[in-house]
């Protein structure tokens, strides 16, 4: 998305002292406090010059000028790749506190600014599920069914249980769009109360996406299965102790140190859970079942 490319330049030029701005045009940027150009239509301008240049990371950067990030896959690909590989200077504390603070700062119109944890004593756990352009058969190589999803919801609980007591209770919220493909009854099976925040078909409402990325940053697990929420978890404090607040991420793509890393293993149909913090055996690492796919034959009403 175009604001992972505006995020990733913003915390370069923090990370080497260079002058940042956005285009005026980016209205999403512009809205979370993004510093605008009134001179150039450029992102990253780290000195002055006339000179127009391509931006791909930290390497691409010869002296004074105007650099302009890619755009392409490939552009946006090096430069994030480049902020992991440096990311305990790319991530300091006032660059992630700044980011927190973008967001929370947001503005919502009235009908938007809610905050939908119900209960003061239960670990609110909030899972971004990605539907709509990624469906079976469509980028098989990010799709991660309903089952998986489940079974990720009970590994995470399994561990908070471990730490905290088998009487610890949870409040589920499920973030994802209505394309009408999805039986969203069957995630009932948890045996949780299941809050559902379904945005409409191809949403172009920003300030539902700044809604949601507010309850991302302040759940104490965050299950982050797409862009949409890893760039607001980069603004989550780190695990403490007890290893809340949990960040939970895909092992093959990027991931900030302290996250707790995903893989679903196709072939034995398990999840593996790793870097987990303030386990009572000091292992860091769990792997556990997916469901049964015969709890997913059912209808509508009865997937409980």
């Amino acid at each position: 998305s175009r604001l992972q490319i505006t995020l990733g330049a913003w915390i370069t030029a923090r990370r080497h002292g260079w002058f940042f701005c956005n285009p005026p045009a980016d209205l999403s940027a512009a809205d979370l406090g993004f510093p605008i150009c009134h001179n150039y239509d450029f992102m990253l301008i780290p000195g002055l010059g006339d000179a127009i240049t391509p931006f791909s990371g930290p390497d691409s950067v010869q002296g004074p000028g105007v650099y302009a990030p890619s755009t392409t896959d490939g552009g946006v690909l090096s430069m994030w790749e480049q902020i992991w590989e440096d990311q305990d200077a790319m991530f300091s504390e006032s660059t992630v506190t700044e980011w927190r603070r973008m967001i929370f700062n947001s503005k919502l119109r009235p009908d938007l600014d809610e905050i939908f944890w119900k209960s003061r004593t239960a670990v609110t756990i909030a899972i971004n599920v990605r539907r709509g352009d990624i469906m079976p058969g469509i980028r098989n190589d990010i799709w991660v069914d309903d089952r998986v999803n489940i079974g990720l919801i009970e590994a995470v609980k399994s561990v908070i249980r471990e730490r905290k007591g088998n009487g610890t209770e949870f409040e589920l919220h499920i973030f994802s769009e209505t394309y009408g493909e999805v039986n969203w009854h069957r995630y009932n099976v948890t045996g949780d109360v299941v809050h559902l925040h379904l945005a409409k078909k191809k949403n172009l409402d920003i300030e539902i996406n700044y809604r949601d990325w507010k309850h991302f940053v302040t759940a104490d697990v965050l299950i982050a299965m797409s862009t949409f929420s890893r760039l607001p978890a980069l603004a989550r404090p780190g695990p403490g102790p007890d290893g809340l607040p949990m960040t939970v991420y895909k092992t093959s793509r990027g991931m900030r140190k302290g996250w707790v890393g995903f893989w679903w293993d196709r072939t034995s149909d398990r999840i593996r859970l790793d870097g987990l913090r303030g386990m009572p055996d000091g292992t860091t690492r769990r792997v556990y079942p997916v469901p049964d796919r015969s709890l997913f034959n059912c209808s509508d009403l009865s997937c409980r």
